[in-house]
């Protein structure tokens, strides 16, 4: 799939399930989960750093994780009790790196569900977010330690790619929600 018709899907996807839930909550939270010591696990963190650039006036538009504040497995927990304590109904929006079958590789997904954080890595399940944006950056395995290996071997083009694409998307929307 070329870049703009990744970004029009991606685009429209984000934007039904955020204008559905627009008079539920107070404040979007743009929730960015990943490491910056893992290429293929930088999604998250570059999506971050982009949006920290473009959204800076919006009152209810918020984004916790970039390239030096990872948001990650081990404090995903103080995050969100940080989220909670500082917005009264947030809306969260995680957004982290995914891997899947080949053909996904390249595209971003949402779902209007929470994501699993490390699920291809064999970490017990942990769940966040009202709405989940995916990164699809490699091919998932059966095993952990080779989807591990994988996610150490992915091209840095295409999460920047990726996370371009992703924050001009929530940018670009960002009008027609407030």
């Amino acid at each position: 799939m070329e870049k703009v018709q990744i970004y029009e899907k991606f685009k429209n996807s984000l934007f039904h399930y955020m204008y559905n839930v627009k008079n539920e909550y107070s404040d979007y939270v743009f929730m960015c989960i990943g490491t910056s010591n893992v290429i293929g696990d930088s999604f998250g963190p570059f999506v971050g750093e982009i949006l920290m650039h473009l959204i800076t006036d919006k009152n209810h538009i918020h984004v916790f994780g970039n390239i030096k504040s990872n948001v990650s497995y081990s404090n995903v927990d103080y995050i969100i009790k940080q989220i909670y304590s500082k917005y009264d109904n947030p809306c969260i929006i995680a957004i982290d790196s995914a891997l899947s079958e080949s053909s996904n590789i390249g595209s971003i997904l949402v779902n209007n569900c929470s994501l699993k954080l490390g699920e291809s890595i064999g970490r017990k399940d942990y769940t966040v977010g009202n709405i989940s944006i995916k990164g699809v950056v490699g091919k998932k395995y059966n095993l952990p330690y080779h989807n591990f290996l994988t996610l150490n071997q992915i091209p840095q083009k295409l999460v920047i790619n990726l996370a371009k694409i992703t924050a001009k998307g929530i940018y670009d929307i960002n009008s027609y929600i407030y």
